[in-house]
């Protein structure tokens, strides 16, 4: 079922922090163990951390054309 345009739209507007707890919420619905818990929390803190890197230009990027060239080429 797609997501209605309107949830997405309100989910984008949100802030940065809201929408991380929002995501920590979605997938916290999908794994309930304390040990999913704690996985989930060191992802979004692994999201975090590679945003700020990425956001500061410390971070190699590639085009989403290249990225999939690259996948194409894999076995």
């Amino acid at each position: 079922m797609p997501i209605p345009e309107s949830i997405e739209k309100n989910v984008l507007n949100l802030d940065k922090k809201d929408r991380l707890q929002l995501l920590l919420k979605l997938l916290e619905s999908l794994e309930t163990t304390s040990q999913s818990e704690n996985r989930i929390e060191e992802w979004v803190h692994e999201a975090d951390t590679r945003y700020h890197v990425w956001k500061a230009g410390e971070m190699k990027t590639v085009s989403e054309d290249e990225a999939f060239r690259e996948l194409r080429k894999k076995p």
